[in-house]
């Protein structure tokens, strides 16, 4: 893979300023493609997880009416186990949107690096700085509407825009934040 990448770096600097420019567009719009699915990806897992909680407490609903024998705490014994895999694997889910926004964020802050060494060689074109200027200015924008968020009032975690839940300690974060 790093090889790949190498030769695909090396291909990228001999190619003419336009087709960098071009190449760099597509690689940037790719990337924010995947930015952009992440809230959803979110969103999914912890839908998941409410309708998997939601039928816990209707099995624990029917539980209730069916045995009036069996005591609260009972049912709270047999469901301890079920309820403790629920929070694991959101705790798994949350770690992997994590993993997921880190490196989408190492790939921002390379691709702006290659921005930048691109900027130094196209002083004497005016379109093409022109035409970075203005990219770089629109991706900046889209950047902050996803990496720059709602604030968690329990650990001042910053969460993505679309969050529900905060990415560090999983509370619903307020929706007027």
């Amino acid at each position: 893979m790093a090889e790949e990448f190498s030769n695909f770096l090396n291909n990228f600097r001999e190619a003419p300023l336009k087709e960098q420019i071009d190449t760099l567009a597509e690689t940037m719009e790719k990337l924010m493609a995947i930015v952009l699915r992440v809230p959803e990806m979110m969103d999914s897992s912890i839908s998941q997880v409410n309708n998997r909680i939601s039928r816990l407490e209707a099995k624990i609903n029917k539980l209730e009416k069916s045995t009036p024998k069996i005591s609260e705490t009972d049912i709270k014994r047999a469901l301890r186990q079920p309820l403790n895999d629920i929070k694991e694997e959101l705790r798994q889910s949350v770690n992997d949107e994590r993993f997921i926004l880190t490196n989408i964020k190492k790939d921002l802050s390379h691709f702006q690096k290659l921005s930048d060494n691109l900027s130094q060689y196209e002083h004497s074109n005016k379109q093409t700085e022109l035409f970075m200027k203005n990219r770089m200015k629109e991706l900046k924008e889209m950047s902050v509407k996803y990496y720059l968020g709602k604030k968690c009032r329990n650990c001042d975690a910053i969460n993505p825009l679309l969050s529900k839940f905060c990415l560090n300690c999983g509370l619903e974060l307020d929706s007027d934040e």
